[in-house]
């Protein structure tokens, strides 16, 4: 046990700020919708869209669920939304920080409302215009820190966590960073299985670390059935992070309250029979103004050899940060074309509204689609149809259709 005195926050108790205050902002060139103080609202819940197969939904308070193609691939379990904004210290993103000023380290735990008043706060939130990145933004002004972390989507990679931590003080602090993602599926668990058997799911769990490439590791130790016969898992849910100097890496949470409590914690390479996590931990020191950034990529129903040739990726290419970026990039801009294909994309002196025409475009969209060949229709396809609606119309005016070209608007 440390010997050193951990401080939380300052007296007296600090009031919740106002908030709920809407704004259209410009963060890297892009445009983004800002509530400033969303903390003070109630808690809501938002989609975070992407162009491939991944989703994610996700509460205002940052617990969320999120996965490809349906509920059967989930990465965080699928639970209703009211669960689900009851789950902010389980599920998702955790942060918690040990700040030294003054000769004193300091508690803070971005998000979270387990000390609430502690710290002169503001929380704010950052969705960009066209719905695949979603932002959570904390300013601590009695420590002069800031801590922002981003969800976005790479096809290629996953699930990407960009984080974030400033110093907005005149002055250098040191900081022991643990940041991860709790709360994990791995590969081959059912929704129903989840809803209904969570503690026998948790039995199941496996979780292990690549030290050499800090590689998360995260599968069952067989399926869940109930014959009586062998069912190996074969698949495998993924997390890995860049960016921090010499990390540890932690492979649930049961040792957040001892890092809570100023103890020191002991990385961890094997776990089992307990709910999944990934976090890194390591210490930075920031000069005035300065910023530390770092990636968690997290991937669902990864296979043995996509496993092995991620692990050979995170040893040997240099570039893979730069490659996820682009990606990242590429599912916002293919996001925008299909939008833009169902004529969703508008400009106008109100940004409120041309802004809600191509929310409503890309929900319609997400129902049903767009066209494959946009306004071109197939001659098969009409004759087809017109012949099932109207026989006396079909035969009526075959010479007509007949006459028509294989294709036409």
């Amino acid at each position: 046990m440390s010997d050193t005195q951990l401080y939380i926050g300052q007296t007296p108790i600090h009031p919740k700020n106002d908030g709920g205050k809407g704004e259209f902002v410009r963060i890297n060139n892009e445009t983004w919708s800002k509530i400033t103080g969303v903390d003070a609202m109630e808690t809501f819940f938002m989609t975070v869209v992407s162009s491939t197969n991944q989703w994610m939904f996700i509460a205002s308070n940052g617990s969320l669920t999120a996965g490809r193609r349906n509920p059967e691939s989930a990465l965080f379990p699928y639970y209703t939304d009211d669960v689900i904004m009851d789950s902010p210290e389980i599920t998702g993103s955790k942060t918690i920080l040990r700040a030294t000023l003054n000769g004193k380290i300091h508690l803070w735990e971005p998000f979270s409302d387990r000390y609430a008043g502690a710290y002169a706060v503001q929380r704010n939130l950052y969705k960009n215009k066209f719905g695949s990145k979603l932002q959570f933004e904390e300013i601590n002004t009695d420590l002069g820190l800031a801590f922002r972390y981003t969800w976005a989507f790479s096809d290629a990679f996953g699930f990407v966590k960009y984080a974030e931590l400033e110093n907005i003080s005149s002055h250098s602090i040191s900081v022991e960073i643990l940041d991860g993602l709790q709360n994990l599926l791995p590969s081959g668990v059912k929704s129903s299985q989840q809803a209904n058997y969570s503690t026998l799911v948790d039995a199941y769990k496996k979780n292990e670390l690549v030290k050499e490439s800090g590689l998360g590791i995260f599968s069952l130790s067989a399926m869940i059935v109930d014959k009586a016969e062998p069912s190996e898992a074969l698949r495998a849910t993924t997390v890995w992070s860049k960016g921090l100097d010499n990390p540890n890496y932690l492979l649930c949470s049961r040792q957040l309250d001892a890092f809570r409590r100023g103890e020191e914690i002991s990385e961890e390479h094997f776990t089992k029979a307990v709910k999944a996590a990934f976090f890194v931990h390591a210490r930075v020191n920031l000069a005035a103004n300065a910023k530390q950034n770092w990636r968690m990529v997290a991937e669902v129903n990864q296979s043995t050899a996509a496993v092995i040739n991620l692990n050979n990726t995170l040893k040997s290419n240099g570039q893979v940060l730069a490659e996820i970026d682009a990606d990242v990039a590429l599912v916002t801009v293919n996001l925008e074309k299909l939008v833009g294909l169902a004529d969703g994309l508008q400009k106008g002196r109100d940004k409120l509204s041309t802004t809600r025409h191509y929310s409503n475009v890309l929900f319609n969209i997400m129902r049903g689609g767009v066209f494959a060949g946009q306004y071109n229709v197939e001659k098969s396809d009409l004759l087809n149809y017109v012949q099932t609606i109207n026989k006396q119309v079909f035969a009526a005016h075959a010479t007509f259709f007949k006459s028509l070209p294989d294709e036409l608007t």
